[in-house]
């Protein structure tokens, strides 16, 4: 789990793409968000994915890896820029 963001994190499997109805996996799915952490606090859940990060598409995991700007996240059937602190 990223120490600052308090996040765990997966890259995006044919399942998610499958769930999100997008044509191939990417962006990392949020597995855990812990209590009192700037990913809690920026609204981030569980089973959200993220799919930007600033302007730059997100693939995996790896392209998330100490980037603390905005996020580009989607929740099933909405999306919304996350800032973390």
């Amino acid at each position: 789990m990223p120490r600052l963001v308090g996040l765990a994190l997966e890259s995006a499997g044919t399942e998610v793409a499958r769930d999100f109805e997008i044509e191939s996996p990417i962006g990392a799915v949020i597995t855990r968000v812990a209590p009192g952490s700037a990913g809690e606090k920026a609204g981030l859940k569980p089973g959200d994915l993220v799919t930007t990060f600033g302007e730059s598409e997100i693939n995996d995991v790896e392209d998330l890896e100490a980037r603390p700007a905005p996020w580009g996240v989607c929740r099933r059937s909405e999306s919304a820029e996350h800032r973390l602190r």
